[in-house]
């Protein structure tokens, strides 16, 4: 999923960006990032991984405030991809706290009625479906991408 996250991203023209870990330690999220950067990267871009401390990622407040912080030390970012619906909604608001609405895409994985209302309005570039969601099974990711 990072990889197509990655290509969504460089397609858009990310050249530097942001990838958002909820859960530090975990080997497929950490896979996910590094599927993104390794994609920026063949696209000449760069990134940065943060992981969100374990005492934040429950509290959307903390996460908007990480993901603001990690946008103020890397102004350059004008890509972020979140490993979940909930980090995405708090990505969109650092991202309009920054002043930056318009000129950070931002792409994330699962789907939520805020995010997909968010593809909607135009403040998420896309969210990956991981699931098939009539049956739980696991599917390839499809993508709901913003116009």
């Amino acid at each position: 999923m990072g990889t197509v996250a990655g290509q969504q991203e460089a397609s858009a023209g990310v050249s530097h960006g942001l990838c958002v870990d909820q859960v530090a330690g975990n080997p497929v999220l950490e896979q996910r990032c590094n599927g993104y950067a390794s994609v920026l990267k063949a696209h000449g871009g760069s990134s940065v991984f943060l992981a969100l401390p374990s005492g934040d990622s429950s509290s959307p407040e903390k996460v908007q405030q990480d993901i603001a912080a990690a946008l103020a030390a890397h102004p350059g970012v004008n890509g972020i991809f979140t490993l979940g619906a909930p980090e995405a909604v708090s990505a969109v608001a650092a991202v309009k706290q920054a002043g930056k609405a318009g000129k950070i895409t931002i792409g994330t994985t699962d789907l939520s009625n805020a995010d997909l209302q968010a593809v909607q309005t135009g403040d998420l570039g896309f969210v990956l479906d991981q699931h098939n969601t009539a049956t739980r099974s696991p599917a390839p990711p499809t993508a709901h991408i913003s116009e």
